[in-house]
């Protein structure tokens, strides 16, 4: 796709850490500052919905507000975002952005995680969707201004760059994940099209408390130390690239 292209386009941007968090103020900026969209909105949840997945509320009342111009809050999840957006806000996007995300969605994280499940339901409305996320390790500051610069890089090239980020017939969205900066140190890392590692995440849990024969349980596993294969997107993304993976339905 060309730049002439995107002339008329529409781009609605969401998340799963809430509206107020410096990831979707990053993307918004990202999303507005490379000028190939004409419109620009946010329809984002009101509280931090990480870990969601693709919950859809359809019991009890939703909560809709403006907060800004073409900027929204929904007490919902980041599927509930998309839909209402088009269903209710008339907001018909050409491509939906989900992220930056505080913390990595890689492999198996897709089917846990808010942010690509708003890419997700884009995609089954036959709409165009991104997923961004930001892996750090728990002693690295996440610098926000850097993995705007990194969004705008590969998406970009994602827009236009056509024969290499091609879409196959098959319905999907591109889930990206940045790597850690320290260990990655590069002011421009490497960008990789990667498979998704479908290793299990490691389990294990911690107790924290028992009373009257309820037992308190904290999950206590090392989300560093996860197996992973060569060449796929977790072990891509650890070694300090950017990982882009084709997610089907």
């Amino acid at each position: 796709m060309k730049a002439d292209d995107f002339k008329m386009a529409t781009a609605l941007v969401t998340n799963d850490d809430g509206i107020q968090a410096s990831g979707i103020n990053a993307l918004v900026q990202t999303v507005k500052s490379i000028e190939l969209f004409d419109a620009v909105y946010v329809v984002a949840p009101d509280q931090p919905k990480s870990g969601c997945s693709h919950q859809a509320t359809t019991d009890r009342k939703l909560l809709l507000e403006a907060v800004g111009d073409n900027r929204f809050q929904i007490g919902g999840s980041p599927a509930d975002c998309v839909r209402v957006a088009i269903a209710q806000l008339d907001i018909q996007p050409d491509w939906v952005f989900a992220g930056i995300n505080h913390g990595a969605n890689l492999g198996c994280d897709v089917y846990l995680s808010g942010t690509t499940a708003a890419a997700r339901e884009a995609v089954m409305h036959d709409i165009n969707a991104i997923a961004l996320s930001q892996y750090h390790l728990s002693s690295t500051q996440i610098d926000w201004k850097q993995a705007g610069q990194w969004a705008a890089m590969v998406i970009q090239q994602i827009l236009e760059d056509s024969d290499t980020f091609s879409s196959s017939s098959e319905s999907g969205y591109w889930n990206v994940n940045f790597p850690d900066p320290i260990i990655c140190g590069k002011a421009e890392p490497d960008i990789c099209l990667t498979g998704l590692d479908t290793n299990a995440l490691p389990i294990g849990y911690e107790l924290v408390g028992e009373s009257d024969g309820v037992t308190a349980l904290k999950h206590a596993a090392d989300y560093h130390q996860r197996k992973r294969e060569d060449g796929l997107d977790v072990q891509v993304c650890f070694d300090g690239a950017i990982s882009v993976s084709r997610v089907s339905l």
